[in-house]
């Protein structure tokens, strides 16, 4: 047997292994487009949203208005301002907060999750930021399902499965690629 195939088995077979110890949570997504997901969702302190899901995205991302509810009651906390370059080539500053929990699906719920504040974001995206949190995770477009591990317990206050969020593609803490 050739080498590859033998180390591509074991890979596939590991996989499998470490999918199968944890608990699983499977969300549905919804299909906008092409090739757009989203799932329902829930910041702390904020009601319904659709999160778009961007798994090339290492964090996710809100915007200004999304912050000032957040931060208002009492969920975020401000942690470091972060270099960006958009999509077009420009550049921009983005403040980085600690959001205290976000609930995906109505039953997985991810705390302490760094995201970007970008001010004009139009839609939330749920990024990496978020996503390793519950990893290992599969994203399914046949059926459109997003399986994540090792959610945490569902509070009574973070039943509501959705609020707003949006996303930023990061190369490291200081400087990052930022994708609206």
């Amino acid at each position: 047997m050739n080498v590859r195939w033998v180390v591509a088995l074991f890979f596939l077979g590991f996989a499998q292994v470490s999918w199968s110890a944890g608990s699983e949570t499977t969300v549905p997504m919804a299909k906008q487009g092409a090739a757009t997901f989203y799932v329902g969702g829930n910041v702390a302190g904020l009601g319904a949203t659709h999160f778009m899901v961007d798994t090339g995205s290492g964090y996710t991302v809100i915007n200004k208005k999304v912050l000032e509810e957040i931060v208002a009651g009492g969920h975020a906390t401000y942690l470091r301002k972060l270099q960006g370059i958009m999509a077009d080539g420009s550049s921009l500053v983005v403040s980085v907060y600690r959001v205290d929990e976000i609930n995906i699906g109505g039953n997985c719920v991810i705390r302490d999750v760094e995201v970007a504040v970008l001010p004009r974001a139009r839609h939330p995206i749920l990024g990496l930021s978020a996503l390793q949190k519950v990893a290992p995770f599969v994203f399914s477009v046949d059926p459109p399902n997003l399986h994540l591990s090792n959610c945490q317990a569902v509070r009574s206050a973070s039943k509501n499965p959705s609020a707003s969020t949006t996303i930023a593609r990061a190369e490291d803490s200081d400087s990052a690629r930022v994708e609206p």
